[in-house]
């Protein structure tokens, strides 16, 4: 979906603002691939912000409130993940986890 579809309508100075952090080009993958989630769990934590900025790379930083920062971790389950397409032999699970910080660029406005 292009970043006129979804904001068609909009104020001007909410196109502007989405303008300016949509990518200036999106990719398409290369292969297509589907498959069901079965189970998914988000957990956001709270912690102390100092404690984060080692995790967060320039040119961003940890975005905070009262000294603490934020942490979610994601645990996510697959079935019959592969090739659009695929026979159900060639179809395998997926289960995986991955975790972010909460951060924000500086520079932007």
């Amino acid at each position: 979906m292009s970043t006129s579809t979804w904001l068609e309508g909009s104020s001007a100075a909410a196109q502007a603002s989405a303008a300016s952090v949509a990518p200036a080009r999106v990719h398409r993958q290369w292969l297509d691939v589907d498959g069901f989630i079965t189970d998914r769990l988000l957990v956001t934590y709270r912690a102390p912000a100092e404690r984060l900025r080692a995790l967060v790379p320039a040119p961003f930083v940890v975005d905070e409130h009262d000294g603490f920062g934020f942490l979610s971790v994601c645990a996510l389950g697959m079935r019959d993940m592969g090739i659009v397409g695929s026979p159900r032999w060639l179809r395998f699970e997926l289960h995986g986890g991955e975790g972010t910080v909460a951060t924000r660029d500086p520079s932007a406005r």
